[in-house]
């Protein structure tokens, strides 16, 4: 946490229905995770090269991405904030979103 302005910098992926954007799983991530999971890099990494290895490990974890939407959500709230869904989904920066269903997002 920041001790200057009571924030805390967190980083999740949120799955959600695809149509709906109701949150079904967060799965929280820190920088070392990325790194360890080949997410990030020292030369940093093709941005589809990401997005594909995140859905990948996504699915070890068992979640089903048929119909879902994965969105990059992170940002520094109140740890307050953190614990609370329409917080977080409203004021979090979302770096980007994946249609790990790829039939469906061809035909979207």
């Amino acid at each position: 946490m920041s001790r200057s302005n009571n924030t805390e910098f967190r980083m999740y992926l949120v799955v959600t229905g695809l149509d709906d954007r109701k949150v079904l799983q967060r799965y929280r991530y820190t920088k070392e995770d990325a790194e360890r999971l080949c997410w990030e890099g020292p030369n940093g990494i093709d941005w589809e090269e990401r997005k594909k290895l995140q859905v990948e490990w996504l699915r070890e974890q068992g979640v089903d991405l048929v119909e879902a939407r994965v969105y990059d959500i992170n940002d520094n709230l109140p740890a307050e904030s953190w614990d609370n869904e329409a917080e977080w989904w409203e004021n979090g920066y979302c770096a980007y979103s994946i249609w790990p269903d790829e039939n469906y997002a061809n035909n979207f």
